[in-house]
């Protein structure tokens, strides 16, 4: 694959060249190294811009921009052209951002139960096993969430994204935000119903 600095703007020439031809396309696919380095160099700031908001200006953003072109390459044969590549890419941009978050979700919540469970050792004021099976039960209700409520639950009350933030990073109205908010609680509380660890669940 060829080598990506996505932290450098693209020449100006990269970027007034027109968009790919059925030619250029053609090397895309056929995985010519000079095609692909100009789509890198055409598209990279744009996708930086696009992944730097999605994921909240994350450290991470070159990263996952990397991410972003090694995902489109592997995907470039299956490409048929029926939208322009800039939409393309950036739909790419979304899925590996959305997964990133599932990652980082999960990666905070095991922070936030070893906090519990180090101050439970101190203080000896909860057994360490039943933090251990608090935090099973948490992890495999989200988990076992549709994606739609899953995305809104992590970003809203994991990530603490306010309903704006949440509606912008996932391309959703403010209310689809909050209804799936609502009803991704409520699966949850459905789930966890018999653990009164919980409770506070069945009442928002």
């Amino acid at each position: 694959m060829a080598v990506m600095t996505v932290t450098q703007p693209a020449s100006l020439e990269a970027s007034d060249e027109a968009a790919p031809s059925a030619d250029a396309l053609a090397r895309l696919r056929a995985g010519d190294p000079s095609a692909t380095d100009a789509m890198i160099r055409r598209y990279a700031p744009a996708m930086r811009r696009v992944v730097a908001q999605l994921s909240g200006w994350s450290s991470e953003t070159d990263d996952l921009v990397q991410d972003v072109f090694a995902a489109a390459l592997m995907a470039l044969p299956k490409f048929r052209g029926d939208a322009d590549l800039e939409t393309w890419l950036t739909c790419i941009a979304i899925h590996r951002v959305r997964r990133w978050q599932r990652r980082q979700v999960l990666r905070r919540l095991w922070q936030k139960t070893a906090a519990a469970q180090q101050t439970a050792l101190t203080n000896d004021d909860e057994p360490p096993g039943e933090i251990e099976e608090q935090q099973r039960l948490v992890r495999d209700a989200i988990a076992a969430l549709p994606p739609k409520y899953r995305e809104v639950i992590a970003l809203r009350y994991l990530e603490e994204r306010t309903t704006g933030e949440t509606a912008s990073l996932l391309g959703l109205r403010s209310n689809t935000v909050d209804v799936r908010a609502h009803r991704g609680r409520q699966l949850l509380a459905e789930q966890l119903k018999e653990h009164d660890a919980f409770a506070s669940l069945r009442t928002t």
